[in-house]
């Protein structure tokens, strides 16, 4: 098969030479015809000994219109013909007309290289666009060719738009993430809700770093290709067309103009990326506690879910439920755990024992607060946190207490009163279970701190 193609590939080249003189008044290079007419011979009479019968090629043709695209075309079929009847061989050629534009020969190699062609010859319509060729083939295992027109080295964003902060963001960030670190390998009450205090410290830090950035951006001066990835990728649950965004964000791009820029700065065609966009929403709403598949899809973009299991599956090679049994892990078996994040049971709860950690509280008032069962807030209590509502709000109660022991001269009941225990009794109690001291020598500790700072 590969010395039919060579043979296919020599009449492309001969007749790529006698183009280029056609359109210059240099002296064409010196002929060497007959070396490729003998190689020719030699790599048909080679094909043929080797017993191949029949041979499917691919070809796509940048635009039919072309005068060297027609002359290619009308040539291959000739010699595939003249060929094919000499040595025995059935060469079946299946043409396809780019008509000048890169997303309409992405679709038809799609086609060709699914339909199991044994290999493809392509005349690009664009030569940055080749990569999204390359994968395909290396996908499919078919061997291919570009004539004319070779492939030039681009960069291929295959993932969304990222903005990373920079020096004095990157270094407060990494100390975030060491005392993160150094919390996470205690196993003490409350741990798991103070280092989610340092998880959102992060994230505001990411984000002031990504709007000092945003300013220094002017979405007009950037290329319609990344004008067209930033705005999919913010308005990704909306209604999108290509017409709708092309007009969204530029004031003379059409359709294919659009398609033809994503392709080069994404590697994929606009409904390519607008579904990877949305299922990339989609599997960080996995993380979420208990929401059905049928509405993260619609929270992702997806009006159908049938589009959005059909979409998920192509993308990862499973559906679902599966990625998120293999996404998440119980820790057995010598797994690292990786367990729910976000619960809306789990963050309503906590939300409420500090904003009420002065009242009185009890599980049934909790439950009843939250529009849920005392068993439901128990399990999702122990299951994430390893802990349960009384640790959560006596720690709570302490830390605030720790508070008003070192800023303010209140005495101890007054303090026990404001911070919800009750009594100054039990405030002792609980502050001593977490501390290991009073809450008079916590005092008299800090004090002695601020005298020696003073």
């Amino acid at each position: 098969m590969k010395k039919i193609i060579a043979l296919l590939l020599a009449v492309m080249m001969v007749l790529a030479m006698a183009a280029c003189a056609a359109k210059t008044t240099d002296t064409p290079a010196p002929a060497e015809t007959d070396n490729k007419t003998d190689a020719v011979q030699e790599t048909a009479t080679e094909a043929a000994a080797d017993g191949k019968t029949e041979l499917n090629i691919g070809v796509l043709v940048w635009k039919y219109s072309d005068t060297y695209g027609s002359s290619v075309r009308v040539a291959m079929d000739k010699y595939a013909k003249e060929i094919g009847a000499e040595k025995g061989l059935t060469i079946n050629l299946e043409m396809q007309d780019g008509n000048d534009d890169q997303a309409t020969q992405n679709n038809q190699a799609d086609v060709m290289f699914a339909a199991g062609k044994d290999h493809i010859i392509i005349n690009l319509c664009d030569t940055s666009a080749g990569q999204y060729l390359v994968d395909l083939a290396k996908q499919y295992n078919v061997p291919i060719s570009f004539y004319n027109k070779e492939p030039v080295d681009s960069t291929i964003v295959t993932g969304l738009p990222v903005i990373g902060p920079e020096g004095d963001d990157v270094r407060q960030i990494a100390r975030q993430f060491e005392q993160f670190r150094h919390l996470s390998a205690k196993n003490s009450c409350g741990s798991a809700v103070i280092r989610s205090s340092f998880l959102r410290k992060i994230e505001l830090l990411y984000n002031r770093a990504a709007a000092r950035r945003k300013e220094q951006y002017s979405l007009l001066e950037m290329p319609l290709g990344r004008r067209a990835s930033l705005y999919i990728a913010t308005h990704s649950t909306a209604e999108l067309t290509a017409a709708s965004v092309a007009e969204a964000v530029s004031s003379d791009a059409d359709e294919t103009a659009l398609n033809h820029a994503l392709l080069i700065a994404t590697g994929l065609n606009f409904s390519q990326y607008v579904n990877r966009v949305r299922l990339i929403l989609a599997m960080s709403y996995f993380l979420y506690d208990s929401l059905p598949f049928d509405y993260v899809s619609s929270i992702s973009g997806f009006h159908m879910s049938i589009t959005f299991f059909r979409r998920f599956k192509a993308l990862t090679g499973m559906t679902p439920q599966g990625y998120l049994n293999d996404m998440l892990s119980d820790g057995k078996d010598g797994r690292v755990y990786r367990g729910m994040i976000l619960s809306e049971t789990l963050i309503s709860a906590i939300s409420y024992l500090y904003e009420n950690m002065s009242e009185p509280i009890d599980a049934e008032k909790i439950a009843h607060d939250l529009y849920t069962s005392e068993n439901i807030l128990r399990v999702q209590l122990k299951t994430r946190l390893n802990s349960s509502y009384k640790q959560i709000l006596s720690m709570f109660r302490v830390r605030y207490a720790e508070a008003l022991l070192t800023t303010t001269e209140l005495p101890t009941v007054d303090i026990a009163m404001e911070t919800g225990f009750g009594s100054d009794r039990t405030m002792g109690r609980v502050f001593y279970a977490l501390n290991k001291m009073s809450p008079g020598e916590f005092r008299k500790q800090r004090g002695q701190g601020r005298k020696q700072h003073g």
